[in-house]
């Protein structure tokens, strides 16, 4: 747990743990912000990966207002998914700080590469943090909201 000041407020960064508050609050943001405007149910957030992934948050003045999960996929490599800043928060920089906790998270596990599947709306979001476009543009099952899986070689652990 670490805290870092963005602007006037004090962001406290924590891996949450399964069944715990903040990690509800993130199930709802999760919900509210990718699932519900797309009329499903709140049973569309499960998708069997949250018992398997590091569950990672950024609080401030004591709640949730950015959410990201990362999923180990074999040795070397990571998912990252279901980032989310909440609505009042978007523009704010929290999903750069976010994405950026996790990244350096990766680089101290030895992690060699990292993925995630984007919204196309978001892509240059993530090109400005390094990642790359490494498929085509695609439907999300769930959703059918646009997506391009994109990756990033992390760099600071070779040998």
């Amino acid at each position: 747990m670490s805290s870092t000041p963005a602007g006037e407020r004090c962001i406290l960064k924590r891996q949450l743990r399964i069944g715990e508050s903040s990690y509800v609050d993130a199930l709802r943001l999760r919900y509210e912000v990718f699932f519900k405007p797309h009329g499903l149910g709140p049973d569309a957030v499960e998708d069997g990966l949250d018992q398997h992934s590091r569950h990672l948050a950024l609080l401030a003045e004591g709640k949730l207002v950015a959410y990201g999960r990362m999923t180990p996929e074999g040795m070397n490599r990571a998912s990252f998914s279901q980032m989310v800043v909440s609505p009042a928060h978007q523009g704010t920089g929290l999903g750069g700080m976010l994405l950026s906790w996790m990244i350096g998270i990766c680089e101290q596990a030895e992690i060699e590469i990292t993925v995630l599947e984007a919204r196309v709306g978001k892509k240059g979001f993530y090109e400005k943090h390094g990642f790359r476009s490494v498929g085509n543009i695609h439907p999300s099952r769930r959703t059918g909201i646009l997506h391009v899986r994109m990756e990033k070689q992390i760099r600071g652990h070779r040998k």
